[in-house]
């Protein structure tokens, strides 16, 4: 078996490439009744699992917000979808606001409708089935991706969970960014990023070798 070390290595020859189909989900964000991002809600931290699949993986998320304003309001938490080249859709949608079941509004990117009370706190909870991507050696590897991106404030804690059986995995090849401290084991992958404010876009990914099917 590729240990993680080994993996890296064989990264770094020429059989490294990167996806030309992936499909990629972001954090979740809330714009006002205009569609505005809005200073008045802070982002304060978001969970992400993934739960590694042969072909996909599910994709759940928490994101906990804040109204700061001493005023009631009312908006949408969009999921931010991009897309490089041609993948296919999300599917088996799920998202509650609260300890409430909401349904997404039409167009993309995925909307929900919300709203917050005075200096209210409230969570909202996604999930979702996503095609895992191919990259590597003619597309023997696969890749899980997610996109983060600026925000006005710092994220108090922003985590992923990577979730795999040895039915699935084989070797685990990367995690990216390269220069987080990623913790890589047998059966689960981690990182966590806190007082985290990104400037500038960032593609978070964990590139794998799957097992081979019997």
């Amino acid at each position: 078996m590729l240990t993680p070390v080994l993996a890296l290595a064989v990264l770094n020859s020429s059989g490294k490439t990167d996806p030309t189909t992936d499909l990629r989900l972001g954090v979740p964000t809330w714009l006002d009744s205009k569609g505005q991002p809005s200073r008045d809600v802070r982002t304060v931290w978001t969970t992400v699992t993934f739960t590694l699949g042969r072909e996909t993986a599910e994709i759940s998320t928490i994101t906990l917000f804040k109204n700061e304003s001493r005023n009631g309001l009312s908006g949408k938490v969009i999921v931010p979808v991009e897309r490089i080249g041609f993948p296919a859709e999300p599917s088996k949608i799920s998202a509650r606001w609260g300890d409430v079941p909401t349904q997404s509004l039409s167009g993309q990117p995925l909307s929900f409708p919300a709203d917050l009370r005075p200096g209210d706190w409230k969570s909202f909870r996604f999930t979702a089935t996503v095609p895992l991507a191919r990259a590597d050696y003619g597309g023997t590897a696969r890749q899980i991706s997610y996109m983060v991106y600026p925000v006005s404030q710092p994220l108090e804690q922003f985590q992923i969970a990577v979730r795999y059986t040895p039915e699935v995995f084989f070797s685990a090849i990367s995690g990216m960014p390269s220069e987080w401290k990623w913790q890589i084991g047998e059966r689960g992958a981690f990182i966590r990023q806190e007082k985290w404010q990104p400037e500038t876009p960032v593609l978070v990914a964990f590139r794998y070798f799957p097992m081979p099917e019997k």
